[in-house]
């Protein structure tokens, strides 16, 4: 009896672990200078769910981005990933906001000392920016099974493939090393309709995650929401028209469903929108305009509501299209100013002269929405007079705020194709989160550049505290953004 009463038993257990769903992880690192929500994974789980993968139970991660691990190890990341008993878990490498984060290093070490941990665990790695030879460097040094390119919203509709190491297009093993694999359908459609891609809204995929971050922010949490995804520029240092290689868009209703669900769920009334250029055209500036004005009567609460967006200086020359703006409550704009020297200009495949900037600026002001400029500090063939010309120009705009990046290099980018021809050399180390910073290029960009760069900030920084900063370099990083 004895025997057969512990057989029933183990068939039992056996039955429970067979059924019982996988425990995934998806596990993104947190940006703590401001507000983050973690879309790029948060699609792909709204899509892994409307396959109905019920065997499946996924969870978001968010890991701390600290710069040092205490004694080199990384105990507190560890211990919170084994706490979810996972089958696998997937590191997201890249910053959806800022190109420059690309966190291969952290991901690395921790993948290494979870293997030690539980050597069971399936560890894969997700980003854009992966190429061949550090693809082929990461599998080979252990703690990863598989990594995930530049179509993850396809390749994870095979999870389970995936957890099997069998072939999988974009999905990288020790095994096949082959990108382009027959056998699976493409997701995409050949329209420019990206409707089709499920929201994570919607799908209250981030529900638990909204509510405990409203929660961390006493009801400020500003979210993040698509219209569109991609860049038809092109600037030579920029990844955002390298990720997606067209312009491709959510319909205006889709849009203010999210905003609609956001604001009246969760209270949420402050919005970035993700979009490379949100101004595309005035028609359809025209339509969001058309379809917030019926919302607002619907819903009064809506009319509360602010957006920041992304802009080229181009679209903003048009004082018709501010006020439009404006009426669909856009309160901050973010504009690449980059650098004012004339012969860096094709960088920015820019179509109107930057003496422009000033008429935006006051455009802006007389419409009452705020300014953002981003500069860049050491493309080739720049100098440190034209420098300090462009930072002066930036203050003289009156921006809410002005951020600093010392030029990095982008995987797939006109510089990293033709990074021989502007002598670009990249520092050697490999840091925990960001692209490698080019520490000299043509022209007079080298050491010398770079800490005379550096001290003229760092002294115009002290000198307007009325702005706030945020400054990125090798040297160091600085930071004044305070609660909004």
């Amino acid at each position: 009896m004895i025997p057969s009463l512990t057989c029933y038993f183990e068939k039992i257990i056996n039955l429970r672990r067979f059924y019982q769903k996988k425990k995934m992880l998806f596990c993104y690192f947190s940006m703590k200078v401001y507000d983050y929500t973690p879309l790029d994974i948060g699609y792909i789980l709204a899509l892994i769910k409307e396959k109905n993968r019920g065997e499946y139970d996924c969870e978001i991660v968010e890991l701390p981005m600290s710069l040092d691990a205490e004694d080199g190890h990384f105990k507190q990341e560890i211990n919170l990933i084994l706490s979810y008993h996972p089958t696998a878990v997937f590191f997201f490498l890249d910053s959806i906001v800022w190109s420059k984060i690309f966190s291969l290093g952290r991901a690395k070490k921790i993948a290494r000392e979870l293997k030690d941990s539980n050597p069971d665990i399936f560890v894969g790695f997700q980003s854009y920016k992966f190429h061949p030879k550090n693809i082929k460097e990461t599998l080979a040094l252990g703690g990863v099974d598989c990594i995930i390119g530049n179509d993850p919203e396809n390749s994870f509709l095979y999870l389970d493939e995936i957890l099997k190491n069998n072939l999988v297009s974009g999905v990288f093993t020790k095994k096949e090393m082959n990108e382009t694999l027959p056998g699976n359908k493409k997701i995409n459609n050949t329209d420019l309709s990206l409707d089709y891609i499920p929201s994570p809204y919607l799908n209250h995929i981030l529900d638990e995650f909204l509510e405990k971050k409203q929660k961390q922010t006493a009801g400020s949490f500003s979210a993040f929401v698509y219209s569109s995804r991609g860049c038809r520029f092109g600037c030579y240092y920029c990844f955002r028209s390298v990720k997606f290689e067209k312009v491709r868009f959510f319909s205006v209703k889709r849009f203010y469903d999210e905003i609609e669900y956001l604001n009246c769920n969760f209270g949420i009334s402050s919005f970035m929108v993700l979009d490379d250029a949100f101004l595309f055209s005035k028609n359809r500036l025209q339509e969001f305009c058309v379809e917030f004005e019926k919302r607002k009567i619907e819903r009064s609460g809506l009319g509360k509501i602010n957006f920041f967006v992304m802009a080229r200086p181009e679209s903003l020359v048009d004082e018709e299209t501010i006020r439009i703006m404006a009426q669909m409550n856009v309160t901050r704009v973010q504009v690449g100013l980059q650098s004012i020297n004339p012969s860096l200009q094709k960088y920015m495949n820019r179509e109107l002269p930057v003496e422009e900037f000033e008429h935006i600026s006051n455009l802006l002001k007389k419409h009452k929405v705020k300014l953002s400029l981003d500069i860049i500090v050491g493309l080739p063939g720049d100098d440190v007079d034209y420098l300090k010309k462009t930072l002066d120009y930036a203050i003289s705009l009156d921006p809410l705020t002005i951020q600093i990046k010392q030029f990095y290099l982008n995987p797939d980018t006109l510089f990293f194709t033709k990074k021989g021809d502007y002598h670009i050399k990249i520092e050697n180390e490999e840091r925990d989160f960001e692209a490698p910073y080019v520490i000299s290029a043509s022209g007079e960009i080298n050491d010398e550049y770079h800490r005379k760069a550096y001290d003229y900030i760092m002294e115009n920084i002290k000198k307007n505290p009325q702005i706030r900063w945020r400054f990125l370099s090798k040297i160091g990083n600085y930071f004044s953004f305070g609660k909004k």
